[in-house]
């Protein structure tokens, strides 16, 4: 069990002063989760437990979104939510709050991390055969895609059953239009674990959604997804050294692009990461991923062939083999 008596996003003021979309929650928050991995958060008041968008929210539900005067969502508190790891594990946290507008940070309040206990098999006495160290699904690993202003196919692809398992440090960068750089990339993909590896990575220099990161390093393993970084910016603000948790949102006031640091989504049971995700749906947009593990095979490009002199188009592809495709140079656009 998880108790936490109370938190604030913002100092106490009166209650007509709090702004909108801030946070605060006072009435004896729990988190219990059972031996089957069941959990269920409960509050000590569940009338007046959580205080956000300017109203005391229904505590019942497993997602609030709170949402401005024309509609447009602005926070959103997750209760009890549940998020899947790459080992079968599951990361459960009693209340987490997200503010879309960016003026406060995201709030995680009482994490459990809950895996299924495993049985140890018999053996013959000491003489019996080890049992088989665990396996990672095939999986893809590659530096950076980005669609939007800036265009890079996936780059530095690996596949453990292709031809390509692991690929040397390399710089990939969006070319003339300056908006995306990777330096010292470098991806693995073997049964044992999955890797990505960032120098340093840079998005959008020289504006509000700056990106400034050192030594980005993504695993995944059988047993565990982790994300570490030398620390640096992201959208102006700052990041620390060390460990990222699973889906660290950041938002930049008056922006609509989005980052997601250690991004983590399942479908079909299959797990993809990507160590930051930059989404930019309303505005220009653009997505970038950078540094990402997918059971799903990257898009090969298509080559355009060689100009048709007599149209002025191109010819149709002369065949060939397109995999581990590498960035190229998109036409000239700026982001924010």
């Amino acid at each position: 069990m998880i108790e936490k008596d109370t938190h604030a996003c913002v100092p106490p003021s009166p209650l007509g002063d709090t702004p909108a979309s801030s946070t605060r929650h006072r009435a004896g928050l729990s988190l219990d989760v059972a031996a089957d991995g069941s959990s269920t958060v409960s509050f000590r008041n569940t009338g007046s437990a959580v205080f956000v968008n300017g109203i005391w929210i229904n505590t019942g539900t497993d997602l609030y979104t709170g949402r401005d005067p024309s509609g447009t969502p602005r926070v959103l508190v997750h209760l009890n939510e549940r998020v899947p790891q790459s080992d079968g594990s599951v990361v459960i946290t009693a209340l987490r709050y997200e503010d879309l507008t960016g003026a406060y940070p995201a709030v995680s309040l009482g994490t459990v991390r809950w895996k299924a206990p495993t049985s140890t098999p018999p053996t013959d006495g000491g003489g019996g055969t080890p049992s088989t160290p665990p396996q990672l699904p095939p999986r893809y690993a590659f530096a950076v895609s980005a669609t939007g202003p800036s265009t890079i196919d996936p780059a530095l692809v690996a596949d453990r059953d292709g031809t390509t398992s692991t690929t040397a440090p390399t710089d990939v960068s969006d070319g003339d239009p300056g908006q995306i750089a990777l330096t010292g990339a470098a991806t693995a993909s073997a049964a044992t674990a999955s890797t990505v590896s960032i120098d340093r990575l840079t998005l959008y220099p020289g504006t509000a959604l700056e990106v400034s990161l050192r030594d980005v390093r993504l695993s995944v393993s059988p047993t565990a997804t982790t994300l570490t970084t030398g620390g640096g910016t992201v959208g102006g603000q700052t990041l620390a050294a060390g460990p990222v948790a699973a889906n660290t949102r950041v938002t930049v006031p008056g922006r609509s692009m989005t980052f997601t640091l250690n991004a983590q989504s399942e479908a079909n049971g299959a797990l993809t990461v990507v160590a930051v995700d930059a989404s930019d749906s309303r505005g220009l947009g653009a997505h970038v991923r950078a540094g990402v593990v997918t059971a799903d095979p990257p898009p090969t490009p298509v080559d355009p062939g060689p100009s048709d002199p007599d149209t002025g188009g191109s010819q149709p592809p002369s065949g060939g083999d397109h995999s581990g495709a590498q960035p190229r140079p998109a036409s000239p656009a700026h982001c924010c």
